[in-house]
């Protein structure tokens, strides 16, 4: 059960097993007005009660899940054939004007009256019919409209599998939209038995944070979905629990990704030298010499424009093979770069995301169509490259200076190729840039 006082919720829920025999018969419905999610082979999940600001239209998305792969629908639920699925609230006539369901789970309503409470009742479709009812509660606009934003480990709407017995800890970071003179008090999560979730923290004035972990149990094997909500925010994602080891959730085909290789030197050590003077958007210029300390491979630094481009040039051909944006030297990293593949002619590009930790510093990077993590830990003189299964990828350490006159200078080592050096030398120069100006 997830409580938060704050804002006086209490959220749980509960999944059970049915074994039946050959022959057997057996039903599993939703009748009349007792108003309780039941689920069967596929999983549907919902806060039971979603803020909405009054003449807003929101999208609502019902998360689901099913074990073998079916295709999932949603339709309103209904009243006939001697089956009530609704319960006297039967939508769409039940709710405001103009509100609409999607095959895919979402739903669109606006809220005209303060304080009212709609009943939303669905169900699950085809192979089974699993219905899901929660509540929109209106609530009047409150002085910043801006929604916080919600970012996860885990994508949004994703599937991740863990073994029972296994320890799984994330992080779910929210982005307050309205500045610092609000102040964002809690989140509600909606969690299923033996996840536990820290109180929110407050990172800066605009970050706040809060860790996860789960440890399921051999009970609990299956889809579970996991929900969390702030304001009309909203971040889902799901795990499916296994005995066995599997490459991806149930019905998910899996996709072997190679890894994309672009201008690696058959080098495993680097020196990134930074000059003792800056450019005209005060950056540092970083130099990039092979092991020996003797050849000059890349140069960083930034665009001669307003754009305030991080660029990587080879050299000596000054070719520009890379690059950083959307306002990489800012207080909340989130940005993304591109490197320029030769061999198609095409740039590809990902993304890096600064995770708020007060003990480790933490950089998420997602690169063809996978995430790995860059992790400082307090005291330690590495940086650390780690792929989904924590494997070392890399690491890098600021080299001792005997004075402080001397140009600073960062030693760099892989031991993997599933990351463009590239990207490594970005990360180099946005953490040596934040440590001088954040």
């Amino acid at each position: 059960m997830d409580s938060s006082a704050a804002i006086g919720t209490a959220i749980s829920q509960h999944s059970g097993i049915v074994t039946l025999a050959a022959g057997d018969d057996f039903s599993a419905a939703f009748q009349s007005n007792a108003w309780r999610t039941l689920a069967t082979a596929t999983v549907a999940t919902i806060m039971y009660s979603i803020l909405k600001p009054v003449s807003q239209t929101i999208a609502i998305n019902v998360s689901v899940a099913d074990a073998d792969g079916d295709i999932i629908r949603c339709r309103w639920a209904t009243a006939s054939n001697g089956v009530d699925e609704c319960g006297g609230v039967c939508p769409p006539s039940s709710l405001p004007a103009g509100t609409s369901i999607y095959p895919n789970c979402t739903i669109l309503i606006t809220g005209q009256i303060v304080d009212d409470w709609l009943a939303v009742a669905l169900t699950v479709n085809p192979l089974s019919s699993v219905p899901v009812q929660f509540f929109v509660q209106v609530v009047s606009q409150a002085s910043c409209t801006s929604s916080p934003t919600i970012i996860g480990k885990s994508p949004q709407q994703s599937c991740t599998l863990i073994l029972f017995g296994q320890t799984f800890v994330s992080q779910l970071i929210l982005i307050n939209n309205c500045g610092s003179n609000v102040t964002i008090i809690d989140m509600t999560t909606l969690a299923f038995p033996g996840m536990v979730r820290e109180s929110s923290t407050q990172l800066n004035t605009t970050t706040y944070y809060s860790d996860l972990s789960r440890t399921p149990a051999s009970a609990q094997l299956g889809y579970q979905v996991i929900s969390q909500n702030a304001q009309s925010a909203q971040y889902c994602f799901t795990f499916y629990v296994s005995e066995t080891y599997q490459r991806v959730c149930p019905g998910e085909a899996y996709q072997q990704r190679a890894p994309i290789v672009l201008y690696q030197h058959s080098d495993n050590k680097f020196l990134l030298i930074r000059d003792d003077t800056t450019d005209r958007n005060g950056l540092s210029r970083f130099s990039v010499l092979d092991s020996s300390e003797k050849q000059y491979l890349y140069r960083l630094k930034s665009s001669n424009d307003d754009s305030n481009l991080l660029l990587i040039i080879s050299y000596p051909s000054k070719d520009v093979l890379g690059y950083v944006g959307n306002e990489w030297r800012n207080e909340i990293l989130n940005v993304t770069f591109e490197i320029y593949n030769s061999t198609t002619n095409q740039w590809t590009n990902g993304t890096i995301k600064k995770l708020p930790n007060l003990f480790t510093e933490k950089y998420l990077i997602e690169w063809n169509s996978q995430n790995f993590m860059m992790k400082k830990k307090l005291f330690s003189i590495h940086h650390k490259f780690y792929d989904e299964c924590e494997n070392v990828l890399a690491q890098f350490r600021m080299r001792f200076r005997w004075f402080n006159w001397t140009l600073i200078k960062y030693n760099l080592e892989l031991f993997s190729d599933k990351l463009p050096e590239i990207i490594y030398f970005f990360l180099i120069a946005i953490v040596d840039n934040r440590n001088i100006f954040v």
